[in-house]
């Protein structure tokens, strides 16, 4: 039979036949013939990546080569690099940017290159809201709950907040002494460039102490009677009053009520005044 070679590469290839004789038949004369090998095409594709907003980081662009004929690979059939680009970077706002890429330094004897972009992501960075610990006095109701943030990046801060978060507690209403949950949701709360985390705070009701709330103290009582009055004391059963004309005397009034207040007589002078549970 007859056996064939032919020369590999790009440009003119000769292929050649050749058939040996024998006892039936003569040998055949060598016969070449001519071809064109054309270069095949390799396909570089920028590789997608993401960074995150405000990273102390630049994209790291990378590419992919497929196509390779025969036992060829990047290594042994390739030269150079491509040239990549992008316009995202980490100070820019959160989105995708394009990733371009272009032949660069790259070259191969036996293949041309087509290109395909990447995408790059800028992805939000991550802002932790806290709820801030709140006091509050037994009888008085619920302070008003406030949050504290971390995490800004790029010299960002709350102006970039748009809306509120969202306040909620376990305390019941006119919570009694004990520490309660104040838990923080995202509400309203918005920013183009951020997540959001979430951590929750302590409300701490401590106990009520009673005081006086009218007259103020020092006021100069006048008239044939004066109403005292004073706020709610935690666990206290009654109120003791004491009048006197001098600290901690009941020479004017001795009085003891399970109410918050108590109308007495005096005379016209400046008094001091003590509540008592």
């Amino acid at each position: 039979g007859a056996t064939y070679t032919m020369t590999s590469g790009t440009g003119t290839c000769s292929v050649i036949a050749n058939q040996a004789g024998n006892t039936n038949y003569s040998a055949a004369p060598q016969v070449t013939q001519f071809t064109n090998a054309t270069q095949a095409v390799l396909t570089v594709t920028a590789n997608n990546t993401s960074i995150t907003y405000g990273c102390a980081c630049s994209p790291v662009l990378t590419y992919n080569i497929t196509g390779f004929q025969f036992s060829d690979n990047q290594g042994n059939s390739t030269t150079g690099q491509p040239a990549e680009g992008t316009t995202g970077t980490q100070g820019g706002p959160v989105g995708p940017y394009p990733i371009t890429i272009s032949q660069g330094t790259l070259a191969a004897t036996n293949y041309t290159f087509a290109f395909v972009s990447g995408v790059l992501t800028v992805n939000p960075a991550t802002l932790t809201v806290t709820a801030d610990n709140k006091t509050a006095t037994e009888g008085n109701g619920l302070p008003t709950f406030t949050a504290s943030y971390s995490g800004f990046v790029n010299g960002d801060n709350q102006g970039v907040l748009s809306g509120a978060p969202a306040f909620s507690t376990d305390a019941p209403s006119g919570p009694p002494v004990g520490t309660w949950s104040i838990f923080v949701t995202q509400g309203t709360l918005a920013a183009t460039n951020y997540v959001f985390t979430f951590v929750n705070g302590t409300l701490t009701v401590n106990p009520a102490v009673a005081q006086i709330t009218a007259p103020l103290k020092n006021t100069m009582l006048s008239g044939s009677s004066v109403n005292f009055t004073w706020s709610h004391e935690t666990n206290a059963v009654s109120y003791q009053l004491l009048l006197g004309t001098t600290p901690g005397g009941s020479d004017i009034a001795s009085v003891t009520t399970s109410n918050l207040n108590t109308t007495v007589r005096s005379e016209e002078r400046r008094v001091g005044k003590e509540c008592r549970s």
